[in-house]
């Protein structure tokens, strides 16, 4: 047998419609869409109509043919069931419903008749025979012969229609209660169901039915405890318990910890574990009066004295006393942070002395007074913020702040003023006091004309300082332990100095790296000191002026070298005076 090619035929394509690609035909409506043939899914058309489907009927006989009457069946389209049709099923010359004639015996269930039989759809149609089968017992009906209840049993029997004979006996399942409408009688929780009651439609008895168990019917005690404190590197966290179940609880974050009474914040600190100032706890207090000086027994500044392992950052700002009083804070070091009511107008005498971890505090806008010595001794602040409110700050106020480098005062202040963190008066005619903590070189604003007493003792890390011109007069300790002072350069205005740069025999207040002091002044200003040197309070000497200064030198003009060293006062160090270069 042989076999040859025949040629590709290039328009024997065998499109099919692409899915989604368009409309879809119906039974009787076209569709348009795209088609792909399914040899070389490259080839395609679009935009193609495509024709309606036509129906797809089922049929069903509603109506069947009898010997005399034709039947109907209805036809439901596959595609879309609204679609329906009925035809005529042909006469079924065959289809007889055969039954006694009169005259003849009639069968029965169970007996043969004899006789004629007509048809029930045609009389015309009649058969002669001498046995009429028996009919046989039809599908037959059932009857309740015991009606079940809501808890027993019932019984019914299936009957012939035609001679009430009993084709089956069934029992009839238990109603079972049927309540239509339940009340809630015991409410479920989280560990126990609950009840509800409802009356039987059938019978009217009460019936009980339990309620599942709520997983959120919890009944909390609200009474939050502390589980994890708020402080400065995170959040806190609270715990209420489940009255039903203790090991149901809630939580919830808090930023701080508030209380209403001195007592009930120093039993809080005393049940927390010691800390560090990186992690100290926040802590917010209302109360009307702080209860005296840290010495007082119930006195904050006594609980704070009492948990001094506990650093703390103290709210105030919801407190309503209005003065902050004496020593009230005194030797808190664990107190790393406090914001003040703005009810209080004057903070006392040494209220935050020796509050060596107090590293911020805010001050609001109703201080008027600061007392001497308030801020003494609180070496790990590092700034603070004097309000627009403030009118006096006693002397000593921010003595020994080591590591305060900057007092910046509110612009819209009326008695002061600030310039690169250094006090002023208002007008920047008086410095008033320098930060402990400020370093190197500095050099006092022109229009200066008089410095405060001890503006600047305990300045240790200032190492140059240059009087402006205008200032007359240097007195009162301006330089008391500035270890690490080398020069200082005085304005020819200067007349008067008076125990400026006192020192003592101890390493601490000596002032033996002051090696340059240029006095420009062409007469030789007045010197004051002690005639007799008074000891310290350690025991040792105080020195004044340029009692304690072994490595100084003097420059004053080179037309009054000889003038300074005749002149009383400075003719005691004339073996120092020289020529300004």
């Amino acid at each position: 047998m042989e076999t040859e090619a025949v040629p590709k035929d290039p328009n024997a394509h065998n499109y099919r419609y692409v899915e989604g690609s368009g409309t879809t035909p119906t039974c009787t409506e076209d569709g348009n869409g795209n088609e792909v043939c399914p040899y070389d899914a490259s080839h395609t058309r679009s935009g193609v109509t495509i024709p309606a489907l036509g129906h797809d009927y089922e049929w069903e006989t509603t109506t069947h043919a009898t010997c005399s009457a034709k039947g109907i069946r209805t036809g439901t389209c596959t595609r879309d069931a609204s679609h329906t049709t009925t035809e005529d099923i042909p006469i079924n010359p065959d289809a007889h419903d055969w039954q006694a004639a009169p005259g003849s015996v009639a069968p029965t269930c169970t007996t043969a008749g004899s006789g004629t039989v007509v048809c029930s759809y045609n009389s015309e149609h009649t058969q002669t025979a001498s046995v009429i089968p028996a009919l046989g017992h039809d599908s037959g009906e059932w009857h309740i012969t015991l009606t079940a209840a809501c808890t027993t049993t019932g019984t019914r029997q299936l009957r012939c229609t035609r001679d009430d004979a009993v084709l089956n006996t069934e029992t009839v399942a238990a109603l079972g209660h049927n309540v239509e409408s339940w009340t809630q009688t015991t409410a479920p929780t989280c560990t126990t169901a609950g009840s509800e009651t409802g009356t039987c439609t059938h019978d009217g008895s009460t019936q009980t039915r339990a309620i599942a168990i709520d997983p959120t019917a919890h009944d909390w005690n609200g009474n939050w405890e502390i589980t994890i404190p708020p402080t400065l590197t995170g959040d806190g966290v609270e715990t209420d318990t489940c009255a039903h179940d203790p090991s149901h609880t809630r939580t919830r974050s808090i930023t701080t910890v508030t209380f209403d009474s001195i007592a009930s914040l120093g039993t809080y600190l005393s049940n927390r574990s010691a800390n560090t100032t990186a992690t100290a706890y926040k802590v917010s207090l209302n109360v009307s009066n702080l209860g005296g000086s840290y010495a007082t027994s119930g006195s904050l500044g006594y609980a704070l004295n009492a948990n001094i392992t506990k650093y703390v950052n103290l709210d105030l700002s919801g407190s309503t006393f209005t003065e902050i009083g004496t020593y009230a804070f005194y030797s808190c070091t664990s107190l790393t942070s406090i914001t003040i009511p703005d009810t209080v107008t004057s903070i006392g005498l040494g209220a935050f002395q020796s509050c060596t971890g107090l590293t911020s505090i805010t001050i609001p806008n109703s201080v008027t007074s600061i007392g001497d010595s308030a801020f003494d001794r609180c070496t790990s602040l590092t700034s603070i913020t004097i309000p627009d409110s403030v009118t006096s700050i006693q002397n000593g106020a921010f003595a020994y702040c080591t590591s305060l480098t900057a007092i910046n005062v509110d612009a819209e202040n009326t008695a002061y003023s600030s310039q690169d963190g250094v006090l002023f008066n208002k007008t920047k005619t008086t410095l008033i006091v320098c930060p402990a903590g400020k370093t190197g070189t500095y050099i006092i604003p022109n229009g200066v004309t008089s410095i405060g007493q001890n503006a600047f003792n305990q300045c240790a890390k200032l190492t140059s300082i240059t009087i402006p011109e205008g200032v007359t007069s240097i007195n009162g300790n301006y330089f008391f332990e500035c270890s690490s002072l080398t020069s200082i350069t005085l304005p020819s205005s200067i007349t008067n100095i008076s125990g400026a740069f006192e020192g003592s025999s101890t390493n601490n207040f000596k002032l033996d790296n002051l090696v340059l002091f240029i006095c420009p002044a062409v007469t030789p200003p007045t010197i004051q000191g002690f005639s007799s040197p008074p000891p310290m309070g350690d025991g040792s000497i105080r020195y004044s002026t340029f009692d304690y200064t072994p490595n100084m030198q003097i420059k004053v003009p080179a037309s009054s070298v000889d003038a300074y060293k005749a002149t009383t006062g400075w003719s005691k160090w004339a073996d120092k005076i020289s020529a300004i270069e």
